[in-house]
């Protein structure tokens, strides 16, 4: 799985799960796009002293820079708050075997456009 092979997780996930990685399977790929001015925090944490590494890109294939390898929020992030659009998560064994969790958070910001109107 890579940026041209992910799993589709659709419009405004809120999923949390836990994926293996191995000699067979070195890395995997979520897609997720949002919609509805919404925002997102991603989490990634591979299990103890696993060297996974994980990156997120954007759909134009550019890596998010507010991305530090572990979490990122679009909400306070200038080029992607409120902004309509598709992200892809690549997670690479860098050759280790293991497992990792991944949480997708949506912030609903209807509720804050509300208050704002």
């Amino acid at each position: 799985a890579d940026l041209s092979t992910p799993m589709i997780l659709g419009a405004n996930p809120a999923q949390s799960g836990q994926g293996c990685l191995d000699g067979q399977d070195t890395t995997d790929s979520y897609q997720f796009n949002l919609e509805d001015y919404n925002n997102v925090h991603v989490m990634f944490s591979p299990d103890m002293g696993m060297p996974f590494t994980a990156s997120l890109y954007d759909e134009d294939s550019n890596m998010v820079s507010g991305w530090n390898g572990t979490e990122w929020t679009s909400m306070n992030d200038m080029m992607y708050e409120g902004m309509d659009g598709t992200f892809t998560l690549v997670i690479d064994s860098a050759g280790a075997e293991g497992y990792y969790n991944i949480t997708i958070k949506i912030k609903d910001m209807k509720r804050y456009l509300m208050v704002v109107k």
